[in-house]
């Protein structure tokens, strides 16, 4: 079993991926869409500096802080959406068969040095059409 401070580093380091390759990809903002609720309870955790400031719904957009909120609150289970932008950027997620994040985008960009511990491989993108992943 980890510590919390071990999920928090690994936490950050995935929310830090999604960071770099929006910028690499000239995004600053996501859509939301096929929001799932968990167990909105914000201080699961100990950590009611997860809760959004505002509503939260499909089509909803969110950048900066709010977005990197709402990134941890999938990263928490406490929700599950996906996540999109221009120039067909997505972050999908996944719980299915271990820990998977989806990033990609339809330009030819070159992925950025990410945080240790988080690999990059190329892939085809998620289906769009599959399930939320509980």
């Amino acid at each position: 079993m980890g510590t919390w401070a071990e999920y928090g580093r690994v936490e950050d380091a995935y929310v830090e991926s999604v960071v770099r390759l929006m910028a690499a990809c000239g995004v600053e903002a996501l859509r939301m869409d096929d929001l799932v609720y968990g167990h909105l309870d914000y201080d699961v955790f100990g950590r009611p500096e997860i809760q959004p400031a505002g509503e939260m719904d499909d089509g909803f957009w969110f950048a900066g802080q709010e977005l990197l909120k709402v990134i941890r609150l999938v990263l928490a289970k406490l929700i599950w959406c996906r996540l999109s932008g221009r120039d067909g950027f997505y972050v999908h997620f996944s719980f299915q068969h271990d820990y998977s994040m989806y990033i990609g985008c339809d330009r030819d960009v070159a992925v950025p040095a990410l945080p240790a511990g988080i690999y990059a491989e190329s892939m085809p993108p998620p289906n769009p059409d599959a399930s939320f992943p509980w």
